[in-house]
């Protein structure tokens, strides 16, 4: 059964072009298991040419140039992780921002030429599309300055409706990769919310560190009552509705194929998902061929 399971995670992320190291397969493996047991039946497998095995990276296919692929993206991420632990320190300070994590690839360790540093923001109960909308009109502002890459907020989600809908494999992996950096106690309840993610990927809780706990700055405090007492909040749901009727016409003129549309820009009163490219759908075909 373990060698069945070691090569479906290979599989998975060879549609990534990305070998895994032992640590890796092991929090990825989708059944459980300990370092010694994984590194017996590796040592095997790879006697046995069932996978192959180059700088300490397992795959299924023999792919020396993926694995130098990997290890210059792992050197390009420890640079960007650096900068993107900075920039959500500056998302920090925002009003309603509860919780921010990496995500993208470089949670996963990776980044190319072209990576984004994406983040993953949880909000206070009800202030979703509030928060949002003041954080991407600060955003309007780095397009001067050509900082837009570094602010990439793709995934909103309110602190009060923690349980994520999609219990896929590739939902799972976005999970538990996810990079805490401010308002660790609420990333830790966003896990405790979704438990079937560890359920399906049994030995990957033990990877999870969450930083200390953040102090919510008195600026921000101030600010939200503020935003309360003026009755901005009564606003949500109308911000809500105004950025999907934008969305769609926007995605519309540019063809999109609108049957993915509710998946790729998931737009509720409690989330908030921007991924044009939806490879959640486009990875889950891959993997099925």
């Amino acid at each position: 059964m373990l060698k069945t399971e070691i090569i479906k995670v290979l599989q998975y992320f060879d549609i990534f072009r990305f070998p895994l190291k032992e640590q890796e397969l092991l929090r990825y493996l989708t059944c459980e298991a300990d370092e010694e047991q994984l590194h017996n039946v590796l040592q095997e497998m790879v006697s046995d040419g069932e996978i192959c095995h180059r700088n300490d990276n397992f795959m299924v296919y023999d792919d020396m140039a993926s694995v130098q692929r990997k290890e210059q993206g792992a050197h390009r991420a420890a640079g960007l992780k650096r900068k993107a632990f900075g920039v959500a320190r500056i998302i920090w300070y925002f009003p309603f921002v509860r919780g921010i994590a990496i995500s993208g690839s470089l949670s996963k360790n990776f980044a190319d030429e072209k990576s984004d540093l994406d983040f993953f923001i949880i909000t206070a109960p009800r202030t979703l599309w509030v928060c949002r909308t003041l954080l991407h009109i600060f955003k309007r502002f780095t397009f001067w300055v050509g900082k837009q890459h570094n602010f990439c907020m793709n995934y909103f989600i309110d602190e009060s409706k923690l349980a994520i809908e999609e219990e896929n494999l590739f939902t799972a992996y976005e999970m538990c990769t996810l990079i805490p950096c401010e308002g660790a106690e609420r990333l830790a309840k966003l896990h405790d919310a979704n438990t079937w993610v560890w359920r399906q990927l049994p030995n990957a809780k033990s990877f999870m560190v969450y930083p200390p706990v953040s102090k919510i700055p008195f600026f921000k405090t101030c600010s939200e009552m503020i935003l309360r007492f003026t009755g901005v909040l009564l606003f949500n749901k109308t911000l809500m509705k105004w950025t999907d009727r934008k969305w769609r016409k926007k995605w519309q003129k540019r063809n999109y194929d609108m049957s993915q549309y509710d998946l790729a820009f998931k737009t509720t009163e409690f989330v908030s998902k921007n991924h044009p490219k939806n490879y959640q759908k486009f990875v889950l075909e891959q993997l099925k061929k």
